[in-house]
C-alpha cells in the first residue's frame, strides 16, 4: 500500500499546483502520488520524455486525472 494514501485527511491542497523534480520515479513519483491524493496538481519534471509518459500513466490510472508533464 502506498504511503501517499495516508495524506488526504490530512492535507487539503486543492487548488494548488506543484513542481515535482525527478518525477518520473521513486520518492519523487511518491510525492506526486501524496500531493495528487490531496487535491494539488502536481508538475512532473525529468530529462527522460519515456519515463514521464510511464509516471503519467500511473498518476492516470489511480487518480483519474493527469499531471502535466515537462521534459528538460
Amino acid at each position: 500500500m502506498s504511503t501517499a494514501l495516508r495524506y488526504p485527511q490530512k492535507f487539503d491542497l486543492t487548488g494548488t499546483q506543484a513542481v515535482v523534480t525527478g518525477g518520473e520515479s521513486g520518492i519523487s513519483l511518491e510525492s506526486a502520488r501524496a500531493l495528487a491524493q490531496c487535491g494539488a496538481r502536481p508538475i512532473l519534471l525529468d530529462r527522460d520524455p519515456a519515463a514521464l509518459e510511464r509516471a503519467q500513466q500511473a498518476l492516470r490510472d489511480e487518480n483519474g486525472s493527469t499531471p502535466p508533464s515537462v521534459s528538460t
